[in-house]
């Protein structure tokens, strides 16, 4: 048996149940963890048509509990699912000597509290989103209900993982946290490979521009479809991803007449995305709330312009005039403004597009990101080892 320590991953959302970046950042990050060296076991929610146990990529990969779809039920799963969890780890305690846990955002955070005082392990939180953050502050009782969740996980943990210097201040601030916190970025796979995809998804032949992302208020699409009406009837959007307020901007592209300049066109696969990259102009990403912006990394290895809402992580990520454009959050008319400069640049927007390689190459491999979080991960267990001895 291998007796090497381990880290237990707890998420609600796991490859191949995508639902947002969180699926693949743990994929990831615990994919690069186990090259590194360490064993890793993630817990996880079972979906249909998938194993209760597989080895993945090196990663142990166990899955529990039902998954209810429906708004009412929400904060009912989220504790069915949590006690499922913990009722599997007294099991997986037995084949892994698990040396620490790491938490992947509230939705597994009574499960990690529990680990935590019952088996006197450290924890380490990554969070990626606040429900402030995302809503502009708490209003309803649901969104209470969450908020409190992130407090109690936020000032349980040992140590606090946060994906940029934005996300960093605003713990600080709705959380009143006060202990030092981490800087992990995002991880991007630099290594693209070759298609074997028709030339396009489907066939488009305009000139668009591209962007990805969950159908909800907060990455402000409404801003991107407002920004045609200061834009030659040549320029085209093609944006891809689900969520629950598609069907609403589908109906309002059609029944302003602009559904032939824009294409919302649901679920994208890696691949797909990678290829409507490669035949775009530039990439948009209009997001009022983005703690990090992966999509924005993303468009920067496929070598192309980057126009981002100057707000969160993705301001961070897109310096303005050297690998992409800024334009004030919410403002239609200066996003038309930066999309027309990008037309107009030529081998100039190239240019921006390789040097924005360059940077994400450099500093946001998943390499780079896993070698970080190692660090933290071995000082933790050698303070937590240290403190068990002065006792």
């Amino acid at each position: 048996m291998n007796h090497k320590p381990a880290v237990l991953m707890l998420t609600w959302e796991f490859p191949p149940n995508v639902v947002g970046g969180l699926s693949r950042h743990v994929y990831h990050l615990s994919k690069q963890l186990v090259e590194l060296g360490l064993e890793v076991v993630v817990v996880t929610a079972k979906t249909e048509n998938t194993l209760p146990y597989e080895l993945m990529d090196g990663v142990h990969v166990y899955r529990t509990g039902p998954l209810q779809s429906h708004e009412r039920q929400f904060l009912k799963w989220i504790k069915d699912l949590n006690l499922s969890m913990l009722q599997m780890i007294s099991t997986i305690f037995d084949h892994h000597p698990i040396a620490f846990i790491h938490a992947h955002d509230w939705l597994v955070g009574e499960c990690a509290r529990v680990l935590k005082e019952d088996y006197q392990l450290p924890l380490i939180s990554t969070v990626h989103a606040t429900e402030f953050g995302r809503n502009n502050g708490i209003y309803t009782e649901l969104q209470k209900a969450i908020h409190n969740e992130e407090y109690q996980l936020v000032h349980q943990s040992d140590e606090i993982i946060v994906c940029s210097s934005y996300m960093k201040e605003e713990i600080e601030q709705v959380f009143q946290y006060n202990k030092q916190l981490t800087i992990i970025p995002n991880g991007i796979s630099v290594d693209v490979k070759e298609s074997n995809l028709p030339y396009k998804p489907i066939e488009y032949e305009q000139t668009y521009f591209f962007s990805v992302g969950r159908m909800v208020y907060e990455k402000g699409y409404d801003v991107m479809i407002q920004s045609l009406d200061y834009l030659p009837d040549t320029v085209h959007f093609v944006i891809g991803g689900k969520g629950p307020l598609l069907e609403m901007y589908q109906r309002k592209i059609s029944e302003s007449g602009l559904d032939k300049r824009v294409k919302f066109i649901g679920y994208v696969t890696d691949e797909e995305k990678e290829i409507w990259l490669e035949h775009a102009v530039g990439a948009v990403f209009p997001s009022s709330y983005e703690p990090f912006g992966i999509v924005a990394l993303e468009a920067m290895i496929a070598k192309k312009p980057v126009i981002v809402a100057k707000t969160g992580g993705l301001k961070g990520i897109v310096k303005d005039g050297k690998t992409g454009f800024h334009f004030e959050p919410g403002n239609a008319e200066d996003l038309a403004a930066k999309i027309r400069h990008v037309l107009s640049l030529h081998d100039q927007g190239r240019s921006l597009g390789e040097e924005g390689y360059k940077v994400a190459e450099k500093l946001y491999s998943w390499e780079r990101v896993a070698e970080q979080t190692k660090q933290l991960f071995e000082d933790l267990v050698l303070e937590h080892t240290i403190n068990e001895v002065s006792v």
